[in-house]
């Protein structure tokens, strides 16, 4: 059994797999070659949605994962800044965004927005013993 590295998308039938989803498989060497010890492995599994094998090899050279056979790597990318202006806004919005997260109402204790004042020690319980007598 192997987590999948990456999202996934099967070419079969468009069902997303993702990262970390569990597959039994069956593990292959590929060739007795090891790079530092670490030899590559192909790994078998079947896509989840139409059960079309895909095939997952390790390339422990550049300590990555591609994807042979039936299957693509999804991958969620932001659109590349296009200036150093773009950058200096993005910088100037999260600042913003800390410091409004910092100053929130919401992080002042609930006591001092309503003016109430709690003692440090309850009251005990009143306990009402009512049992029924026989």
């Amino acid at each position: 059994m192997f987590p999948t590295p990456r999202s996934m998308r099967c070419l079969s039938c468009g069902h997303d797999t993702t990262k970390g989803k569990v597959f039994r498989n069956i593990l292959k060497t590929i060739s007795s070659e090891a790079y530092h010890g670490v030899k590559a492995i192909t790994l078998h599994c079947k896509c989840p949605g139409c059960a079309t094998a895909i095939i997952i090899e390790t390339d422990p050279k550049n300590r990555d994962y591609g994807i042979v056979k039936e299957a693509k790597h999804t991958v969620a990318t932001r659109a590349p800044l296009k200036d150093a202006g773009d950058a200096e806004i993005v910088e100037s919005e999260r600042a913003v965004f800390k410091g409004a997260k910092r100053r929130s109402p919401c992080s002042e204790p609930q006591e001092e927005l309503l003016g109430v004042e709690f003692s440090a020690s309850r009251p005990a319980k009143k306990v009402k013993k009512d049992f029924a007598r026989a």
